[in-house]
């Protein structure tokens, strides 16, 4: 009856993420899932979205993009349902992934327009507000299914452009390799 559900879901969101680093996916979710639980116990709303949208990214990383949808739809709705307008705008990259990864473009473009127009991250020039740079990873494999090479391109250098860490420069290093490997050209 005395519990500090609050203390409790913090202790279980940073165990999560401890797993999350580590690639243990399966506690990394089930951790995330405690968290929210007790997020809303506690009465925090806002938390116990943000923990549970977390297990999107996990369900993505294990090829799980079934489950990784529900969540982020739920997520979004959730977001948008409590006031959160801005916050729902944070599960829809992973969203626009896997849509594009299911070749579902004409549906992925759609949420793509939504994100771009109305998240408010994006400057007059189109550029995403700093820290969302992998965004432009998603816009480059967008293209690249599109077979707009040259914008593709343009993407993934944009993101090399502004790597500040390991992770978004092999992603854009990822994404050119797969550019060059369609045009055929190995060197």
């Amino acid at each position: 009856a005395d519990c500090d559900f609050q203390r409790l879901s913090r202790i279980y969101g940073q165990m999560a993420d401890l797993f999350y680093k580590q690639k243990i996916m399966r506690n990394a979710i089930d951790f995330w899932f405690k968290a929210s639980k007790y997020s809303y116990k506690s009465g925090e709303t806002l938390n116990y979205i943000i923990f549970y949208e977390h297990t999107a990214s996990a369900y993505y990383l294990m090829n799980k993009y079934d489950s990784a949808l529900v969540i982020c739809k739920n997520s979004m709705n959730l977001f948008k349902e409590h006031g959160y307008i801005k916050e729902s705008y944070d599960a829809m990259p992973t969203f626009i992934m896997i849509l594009i990864k299911q070749d579902r473009l004409q549906e992925a473009r759609s949420y793509i327009k939504d994100y771009e127009t109305n998240s408010n991250l994006f400057n007059n020039n189109g550029d995403i507000q700093k820290g969302k740079e992998l965004y432009y990873y998603i816009k480059g494999i967008y293209n690249l299914k599109l077979a707009e090479l040259d914008s593709s391109v343009y993407y993934f250098r944009k993101l090399l452009d502004n790597a500040n860490n390991y992770n978004r420069k092999e992603s854009a290093y990822e994404g050119l390799l797969k550019v060059y490997q369609e045009i055929g050209e190995n060197d």
